[in-house]
């Protein structure tokens, strides 16, 4: 099941995040490393390039197990606060569209139409 949030952040930030995935992307084609469950997965890696420009980002368990990020986004404000981590998952979930649907495109556009923006208290 995929998820899709919207954070706040402003678009220099959003576009540091993007080149640092980029590069690390580029990283692992020419040099393949192994994924690793604990330490390597696809939540510490994001918490990584976060740390890499954020003034500080507290280590929590939720990092390291896959699956409960949003719970910790959302703990910390940088998910939209008017409503609960449990709406925003529901409202998030993209798999049935981004199957249905296919590549294409206009398949950025798609998998994003109804996700709910940021909203800050």
């Amino acid at each position: 099941n995929v998820q899709l949030f919207r954070i706040d952040v402003s678009p220099e930030t959003a576009r540091t995040l993007l080149m640092q995935y980029v590069d690390a992307a580029n990283s692992l084609a020419a040099r393949p490393q192994w994924y690793n469950s604990l330490t390597t997965n696809c939540t510490t890696v994001v918490m990584t390039m976060i740390r890499a420009f954020a003034d500080e980002v507290p280590l929590d368990w939720r990092v390291l197990a896959n699956g409960y990020l949003p719970d910790y986004a959302w703990e910390r404000g940088v998910l939209d606060q008017t409503r609960t981590v449990e709406k925003l998952r529901a409202l998030g979930s993209i798999t049935a569209i981004a199957q249905a649907h296919g590549v294409t495109p206009d398949y950025s556009q798609m998998i994003r139409q109804g996700i709910p923006a940021f909203v800050s208290n």
